[in-house]
């Protein structure tokens, strides 16, 4: 009986299945070869053409079933960045190889979340002290007006993030910098958060791996305390002088509302209140009431989430999406009545007399904010 005879007859594909299946990363030889190749075929368009494509083909093998190559993960990465450290290796080739890098953590991503690839594979780049300059340095040698190597500076930009997670003060990075004022030179922390912002305002890829930069610098302590508040600033004027109207306003401020915020549950908060709850119960005196007028939000905070709502209405799709992103976070770090009234200004977005694209942006917002756990129960009637 042939396959398509099973399936209408009712049976399960079982061949198809099994067909699908696969036991291991069986083409590590040939991946082998195809990286040992590089420095011969870099500078050939058509040989470098096929090796990609072939290479893309094997990769795409794996979508379904992406912990076959954890096991290949380092040697491929120390190959390929081997050929990267290599003074001796012309630009061509170092572009190629990031190439070769940006489709491995494409291929490493989970297929029903599509955000896992490069958290796994980005683990694996070297971060220690001595990383931080050798990468600073080739990231911000980068043009981000070529459109041929957007992939090298996505993965410069992912692997500095790894390395800003080292557990030293940056400033320790500076050497003489702190005694020698005669000497012109940025910090590394000034430096870090300058390409940051450049690469923020971009409109490949990379803007995505800046905001992950972003993230992570800026919430260290020694960062955090320097250069936080001046950050925000920032991101609000960026977006509140940046017009939606444009391209490149739509870019800028989609690359500014992504970098906003951290995550917080409203499960921790919500926590935190109960806990409280149970020590107010012992003192009549006191009301749970007046725990909420103990909360002081900035007014920055308060227009940040008005920019945000405003976003969820946009025509373009990835300012919808980025707002409801950000919704989702800064909700997140709110108080229970605060986070509640964020809810109820996105569920305005439900009305008749609104836009096809403001339903769309409340559903992403929703969605996000569902994600989070951060819809509460006596809203769910409200939907």
């Amino acid at each position: 009986m042939s396959v398509m005879e099973g399936v209408s007859n009712g049976e399960e594909p079982e061949v198809v299945v099994q067909a699908c299946m696969l036991s291991e990363f069986s083409e590590s030889t040939e991946v082998r070869a195809l990286f040992s190749s590089l420095p011969d075929i870099h500078h050939d368009a058509a040989s470098k053409e096929d090796t990609i494509e072939r290479f893309v083909v094997i990769m795409d093998r794996y979508q379904e079933q992406p912990h076959l190559l954890d096991p290949h993960l380092e040697w491929m990465l120390n190959m390929l960045l081997e050929m990267i450290r290599n003074e001796k290796s012309p630009p061509l080739l170092v572009h190629l190889c990031f190439k070769f890098l940006y489709i491995i953590s494409k291929a490493r991503r989970c297929t029903a979340l599509n955000v896992r690839g490069y958290k796994i594979f980005m683990q694996l780049f070297p971060h220690e002290v001595s990383d931080v300059q050798p990468v600073l340095d080739l990231l911000c040698r980068q043009d981000p007006k070529d459109t041929e190597t957007w992939e090298t500076r996505y993965i410069l930009l992912l692997w500095l993030s790894m390395t800003c997670l080292i557990p030293f003060d940056l400033s320790r990075l500076d050497g003489h910098l702190s005694t020698d004022p005669g000497l012109n030179r940025e910090s590394i922390m000034d430096r870090i958060l300058a390409v940051a912002k450049s690469f923020l305002r971009v409109s490949d890829k990379s803007r995505d791996a800046a905001s992950v930069l972003v993230s992570k610098f800026v919430t260290r302590p020694d960062v955090k305390q320097k250069c936080l508040g001046d950050f925000l600033d920032w991101c609000l004027t960026t977006i509140s002088q940046t017009s939606e109207m444009t391209m490149e306003g739509t870019v800028t401020l989609d690359g500014a509302l992504q970098s906003l915020r951290g995550s917080r549950s409203l499960v921790v908060n919500l926590a935190e209140s109960s806990v409280t709850g149970s020590v107010q119960a012992t003192k009549p005196d006191l009301d749970s009431a007046s725990l909420e007028e103990d909360y002081d939000i900035p007014q920055e905070v308060e227009n940040v989430i008005e920019q945000l709502l405003v976003g969820l209405k946009d025509k373009e799709t990835i300012v919808r999406w980025s707002s409801a992103k950000g919704i989702g976070r800064v909700t997140g770090r709110l108080p229970k009545e605060l986070a509640d009234d964020v809810v109820e200004s996105v569920l305005e977005c439900f009305s008749f007399q609104e836009t096809d694209n403001a339903w769309h942006g409340g559903c992403l917002a929703l969605a996000e904010l569902g994600r989070r756990g951060l819809l509460l129960p006596s809203r769910l009637s409200d939907g």
